[in-house]
């Protein structure tokens, strides 16, 4: 079995090279393994691409684009160069546990059924436990949009197909969950249309976050990024079901799918509550703009569901809004 480990990268070459050369003292073949990194037209740290280019080995591939692209388009690109039976997206500051790495390769060749694996890793997931979930309901309400952190994630490449991807990046081009969340719509994905699983042993090594992010106009300080203003996470929420609307699904898992959405964007906002606080900004007044915002979207949904369904979603966003 052929397995891909896929790195995304930007402004950070001196990190990528680093990982990619450890990543190639592992004894596997060609025929075993490969490591692609795709550079998204970075403009900092250059000389580490420069090396990768360099690098002559068949196991490594090595793409950039001329100018940044965006997170998706570059998630989506080193993704599509795969050719491995599975994928595994890995973030250039981070470590792989190689000795672990063996055992997970090893499960996947003997399930070949799975469609989305999750790794542990030593912070974000560090309590990730082992599960093993075919059915839909259980395999959602166990990971839908609990997978922020991309390195880890491991996808069959069967399910996540290059026509999968080419028809989300024109169908999500202007969604702004997708354009900074790819990889959860890849993910929701893979959890409907095959088996997922997850284990406790250490995969990942987590290093230093990325060393910035661009704040927007609208941010209430420098600390905060463009994805994680109030405004950019309503627009998100917006943007996740536009997804769960497009989806097949039965109208039980729509109401599940919503109602992880609604958590998860309030949760998200309220990572930020004390800097709009200190900023000056009337906290109650944006939590009663989310709260219409979220009985909005519940409305366009209410096609998909039932009265009661449509009630009980209504009263969980007026309790998450009120305790925010």
């Amino acid at each position: 079995m052929l397995f891909s480990i896929c790195i995304p990268s930007y402004n950070r070459g001196h990190r990528a090279v680093q990982l990619v050369r450890e990543l190639l003292k592992m004894p596997h073949g060609e025929h075993e393994i490969e490591i692609i990194c795709s550079n998204n037209g970075s403009d900092k740290n250059t000389e580490g691409y420069q090396e990768l280019k360099a690098i002559e080995d068949r196991r490594f591939c090595y793409h950039e684009f001329k100018s940044n692209q965006g997170f998706a388009r570059n998630i989506n690109q080193v993704i599509k160069m795969s050719r491995g039976e599975f994928c595994m997206l890995l973030s250039d500051e981070d470590a792989v546990i190689l000795e672990n790495l063996k055992n997970y390769i090893l499960f996947l060749d003997m399930h070949p059924e799975l469609s989305l694996i999750k790794g542990c890793t030593s912070f974000v997931y560090s309590g990730l436990q082992t599960q093993y979930h075919s059915y839909t309901e259980e395999a959602v309400d166990s990971y839908y949009l609990m997978g922020n952190y991309i390195s880890g994630t491991i996808y069959n490449r069967s399910i996540i197909s290059n026509e999968l991807i080419e028809d989300y990046e024109k169908r999500y081009q202007q969604n702004e969950a997708y354009i900074y969340y790819v990889h959860l719509f890849l993910d929701t994905y893979a959890l409907l249309h095959g088996n997922f699983c997850s284990s406790d042993l250490l995969l990942i090594e987590e290093g230093e976050p990325a060393d910035h992010f661009d704040s927007g106009p609208k941010s209430p300080d420098p600390t905060v990024p463009v994805f994680g203003t109030y405004e950019s996470r309503i627009a998100q929420l917006h943007g996740f079901l536009e997804q769960v609307r497009d989806l097949d699904v039965k109208p039980a898992l729509v109401f599940q799918m919503l109602g992880r959405v609604i958590e998860r964007i309030v949760e998200w906002i309220n990572i930020q509550r004390g800097k709009y606080v200190c900023h000056g900004d009337d906290w109650e007044k944006i939590m009663k703009l989310v709260a219409e915002q979220m009985h909005s979207e519940v409305l366009l949904t209410g096609h998909m569901l039932g009265q009661e369904e449509t009630a009980l979603l209504k009263e969980y966003i007026e309790a998450l809004c009120q305790c925010g």
